[in-house]
């Protein structure tokens, strides 16, 4: 059994996470953990999500910062389904005491140290900061489950979980680079559409149901725009847009194909990269949210034209395939259970 602990349970993604590992058979749910000043503190779960009644009692306990080191040395596995400052101030600890981090706040995507310092604004010349975070980044492993080696993956203790817009991305984009068949001078464009859930729990005028309307956000500078672009190895473009439907994202790519293919070709292509992934559909029409909406699942459709240019369709649930089942499927590859253990 895995003793696991999750930090940031009450948000959206860390309840799903209860959800899922709750019920999972080689899990012992540990303890939930918040943040000392969350109102949501000490309350029991089933408080917050009536849907984990009787699914499990735990309560949410403060994290202080002097008990970090004590459950560390408790546990086996944490999900830190928190902000990414959060993640860069707990994952060492956890790392230091041997545990496995499966960290969905996208603050190690990369092994880049000047990115990494420049994002969390740390300076080479503070002397308090004595961790050796190009170390631990070097050390990190990048998660698609569909994609990543995962004998690569189980050398390393830190499992950053793609962000909802580059997996769909890559599931979307990735069988076609892998097989040389796009025209790299035509830059992808990525449309996607969001879910309010997308922009976390916490009570904003962003998230406010009488604020959202369907709009384009963070244009050539959204923060997951550089994680596609350096995962993928290719220029993207990303428009994103944010409406007023509860949880989901949609994905409609434009990009050029380098030789002329009909549907059936392209199709097959698709149909040989996912014809072993339990959690990639590939449909013969587009998908729609609905498709996927509260299940682990992705779906991909397309169409070609006679031109030469494809347009990619990607459904997912941007809080399970895009964040909590996708870490469940992720942690169960590494521990070589069943991959789709207590997430369908």
């Amino acid at each position: 059994m895995l003793d696991v602990v999750i930090i940031g349970a009450s948000g959206y993604i860390g309840s799903e996470l209860v959800k899922k590992l709750a019920k999972h058979e080689k899990v012992n749910l540990q303890g939930l953990y918040v943040s000392k000043d969350s109102k949501d503190a000490d309350k029991n779960i089933s408080t917050l999500y009536p849907c984990l009644q009787g699914v499990t009692d735990l309560s949410l306990t403060p994290l202080y910062d002097e008990d970090v080191e004590s459950i560390a040395n408790d546990c086996d596995v944490v999900f830190l389904a928190t902000d990414s400052e959060i993640s860069v101030k707990l994952t060492p600890i956890f790392l230091e005491h041997k545990c496995y981090v499966f960290d969905l706040s996208s603050a190690f995507y990369i092994n880049d140290i000047d990115d990494f310092k420049a994002r969390f604004k740390l300076e080479d010349n503070d002397e308090e900061n004595t961790i050796n975070y190009e170390d631990i980044l070097n050390k990190a492993a990048y998660g698609i489950s569909e994609w990543c080696d995962i004998l690569s993956v189980q050398q390393s203790h830190l499992i950053s979980i793609p962000s909802p817009y580059a997996t769909a991305s890559h599931i979307a984009l990735r069988p076609l680079l892998d097989s040389n068949l796009l025209d790299l001078d035509y830059k992808p464009s990525i449309n996607a559409i969001a879910g309010a859930s997308i922009l976390g729990r916490r009570a904003s005028l962003d998230n406010s149901f009488c604020e959202i309307s369907l709009k384009a956000q963070e244009l050539f500078k959204h923060k997951d725009l550089f994680e596609i672009k350096y995962h993928l190895n290719t220029g993207v473009i990303l428009n994103s847009h944010i409406d007023s439907f509860k949880r989901g994202l949609l994905t409609t790519i434009t990009a050029k194909l380098n030789k002329k293919l009909d549907y059936d070709s392209v199709k097959e292509i698709f149909i040989d990269a996912y014809r072993t992934c339990p959690l990639v559909r590939v449909q013969d029409n587009l998908p729609s949210i609905a498709d996927v909406e509260n299940t682990p699942f992705s779906a991909i459709g397309f169409e070609v034209d006679e031109d030469g240019y494809i347009v990619i369709s990607c459904a997912l649930d941007n809080l399970l395939k895009g964040g909590a089942s996708h870490a469940i499927q992720l942690m169960n590859l590494y521990f070589n259970l069943e991959e789709t253990q207590s997430i369908i």
